[in-house]
């Protein structure tokens, strides 16, 4: 069972960059001579910013012509995790001049709490669940309790409970919350950090109990695995927080893959294409009719998908429809 489960995962990687040598043949539709306005515009930044030449894009003095993501900007972490670098740090400035091909717009998808909901799937952990299948925003919710208790209401914010999600996941504790708050702007004290986190993980013990588990367990053995036999060779020198985080952040890229290649099996209608990808995220060209109804199609098919793959949990997936890369430039949103 153990071998046929490696197989799988080389097969996977087989067809992973089968699906990438496809993507690298589809593209952006941009017009260059606006871009290259944006570029002069901004100066010795805007170039540094782009690095056309550098990364190895292709951008055509045409008027209209592709910019191709091509393999040199492929990345991959060592949890698995896929995503095209260059393109992705691109300023939004610059993405409102990347399109689908003209009577076609862009359909964007994105996992919402990918990792926390995979977490609550592995560990049990019943109120994280509870949240997850009711449907309700599992970061505003945190975030919610945790200002209540502490009694301070700047820690009623979304982003916030975020970030205890994403600290916790990668096996950090209050530190690394007084860091993540100094980055942003947001002032805390150690002494608060540490009650902030002690009322987190009695909210959500089950989390802290399988990290647990599985530290120890890696430790014995000398390897840890995702859900789906990736397999992580465990050392002395490796930290704790790899080892959690591999499990977590390693079976959510395996099963993102898996949700690529589904989805690229559901495009079979003309000039459905996908353009991008990078991590949690995923950008497919559809024709403009009928896109609502497609942009609905594609979004149950992912979050039924994940779910089945998973059995007691709920993931869900935000949509929208754009005119361009452009994040500000939303048509519809679901």
């Amino acid at each position: 069972i153990v071998s046929k489960k490696i197989i799988y995962i080389y097969q996977l990687e087989c067809q992973m960059l089968h699906l990438h040598s496809i993507i690298g043949r589809n593209g952006f539709t941009v017009d260059a001579d606006k871009l290259n306005g944006i570029i002069k515009a901004n100066g010795e930044n805007g170039n540094n910013c782009l690095n056309i030449e550098k990364n190895n894009r292709i951008l055509s003095e045409a008027a209209f012509s592709k910019i191709f993501v091509s393999e040199a900007n492929l990345s991959e972490t060592i949890t698995g995790r896929i995503g095209f670098k260059y393109l992705s740090k691109m300023d939004k400035k610059y993405r409102s001049e990347f399109k689908p091909k003209f009577g076609c717009v862009l359909l964007c998808f994105d996992i919402k709490y990918f990792e926390p909901t995979i977490i609550c799937s592995f560990s049990g952990e019943p109120y994280g669940l509870e949240l997850l299948n009711s449907g309700k925003d599992l970061y505003s919710e945190v975030a919610s309790q945790i200002s209540k208790k502490i009694m301070d209401e700047r820690l009623n914010n979304r982003w916030f409970g975020k970030v205890l999600f994403n600290i916790a996941i990668n096996g950090g504790g209050e530190y690394a919350l007084v860091s993540r708050c100094f980055d942003s702007n947001f002032q805390i004290e150690r002494q608060e950090a540490g009650q902030i986190f002690q009322y987190f993980r009695d909210m959500f013990p089950g989390i802290f109990q399988f990290q647990r588990a599985i530290i120890d367990k890696a430790r014995q053995h000398g390897k840890i695995c995702t859900k789906y036999h990736r397999i992580l060779l465990v050392g002395n020198e490796d930290k704790d927080s790899t080892i959690s985080n591999f499990v977590v952040q390693g079976s959510a890229a395996d099963a993102f893959k898996r949700l690529l290649l589904k989805v690229n099996g559901l495009l079979i209608r003309p000039e459905e294409d996908i353009l991008l990808h990078h991590y949690d995220a995923l950008y497919i060209q559809v024709p403009e009719h009928g896109a609502e109804k497609r942009m609905d199609e594609l979004k149950a098919a992912m979050e039924c998908s994940l779910s089945s793959d998973y059995g007691n949990v709920r993931f869900s997936v935000a949509a929208s429809m754009r005119r361009s890369w452009a994040e500000e430039d939303t048509i519809v949103q679901v």
